[in-house]
């Protein structure tokens, strides 16, 4: 820049003359729209990444829920000691039952929102486990351990064949149902 200065009246003034022009250079305007592009991108990551969580935690929550209606059946089953444990007998596929305990599973849809065709809806298998057990140190007081693995993928932005899976566990201990005893 070139400034010409003159004294006027007394006073020391800068004036720019015709080769004086503001402004910024190349290099600036370039760096400036690459750190605000930088800073833009990473807003937008972060919409993202609090999106695809949000949708997992909706999953989490429905898979645990699925879970915790397979406990409810077993605690709504009736057991007993008189007239038999149906606690045993939940419907599942694949039923073993080796000595006291018994395994086996059932699938569900997920309790999501999901629209358009079939293949619109995320599957959950619940891993029944039904282990009869006694209280430590009295054996005349027996109970039933209960635990259900609901295992469900979650597939994001990658596709059905690449999610990862996820298992959610919930367990009880339930005790007979001998509501005569006492009479």
């Amino acid at each position: 820049m070139r400034f010409n200065n003159k004294n006027t009246a007394g006073t020391n003034r800068n004036h720019c003359d015709a080769t004086c022009s503001g402004g910024f250079t190349l290099a600036e305007v370039v760096i400036s729209v690459a750190l605000a592009g930088i800073i833009f991108s990473g807003i937008l990551e972060g919409y993202v990444h609090a999106g695809r969580r949000a949708e997992w935690s909706g999953y989490n929550l429905a898979a645990g829920a699925i879970a915790m209606q397979q406990i409810e059946q077993a605690r709504a089953a009736v057991w007993d000691t008189d007239i038999g444990n149906n606690v045993t007998k939940i419907a599942l596929l694949n039923k073993v039952v080796s000595g006291s305990t018994t395994t086996g599973y059932n699938t569900n849809i997920m309790d999501i929102p999901y629209s358009g065709g079939a293949s619109n809806y995320l599957w959950v298998t619940n891993y029944v486990t039904i282990a009869m057990t006694n209280v430590v140190g009295n054996t005349n007081v027996p109970l039933q351990f209960i635990k259900v693995d609901a295992v469900w993928r979650f597939q994001g932005w990658r596709g059905a064949n690449n999610g990862k899976l996820y298992t959610n566990t919930v367990a009880t201990m339930i005790s007979p149902d001998d509501r005569m005893l006492g009479n």
